[in-house]
Parts: structure tokens; sequence; C-alpha cells
């Protein structure tokens, strides 16, 4: 189990109003309100299952709280364009 935490990543969809966050290989989603608090909350989940890099699209400015928020605490954040993203669909 430990291993799987080791390379845990999660991908999140960055809304107006909502996070909505999984995390591969262990299964686990959870949706977070996209507020300083609900980043805060999002970030500590992160942290207790072990995850160290999270991968989200740029969506002007919702997602820039969130990636202040993670990148302040030393988590690795991937922004990956829109389209891009499309192709793994």
């Amino acid at each position: 189990m430990a291993e799987k935490r080791l390379h845990a990543v999660a991908g999140i969809d960055v809304g107006k109003d909502w996070l909505d966050a999984h995390i591969d290989p262990l299964d686990l989603a959870r949706r977070f309100e996209n507020t300083r608090l609900g980043c805060r909350c999002l970030r500590n989940w992160l942290r207790k299952e072990g995850v160290c890099r999270v991968i989200f699209e740029p969506t002007g400015r919702y997602h820039r709280r969130l990636h202040q928020c993670l990148a302040a605490d030393g988590c690795e954040t991937v922004l990956v364009q829109p389209a891009r993203a499309r192709c793994f669909a």
C-alpha cells in the first residue's frame, strides 16, 4: 500500500464553484468548494493520501487560488491545456 502512495497523482476538474478531485491509482474521489477554505481542505486531503503531483487545466481565474495553495505547500502542479486533456478522455 505504501508503494501506491509514493506514486499517487491527482487530477482536478476546476470549476467556478467546485473542485472535483480524483487520486490515481488509489481510486479516491472527493468534491471541494472552490474557496480558500476548500483549497486548504483539498490540499490537506491530498497530503494525507500521499499525493505530491496534481494535474489540472488552467481555467483563467478559477484555478489560480488552487494553484497558489498547492505550490506554496511544495506540491508539484502540472497545468494541461484543455485541448491536450481531451486527447486522453
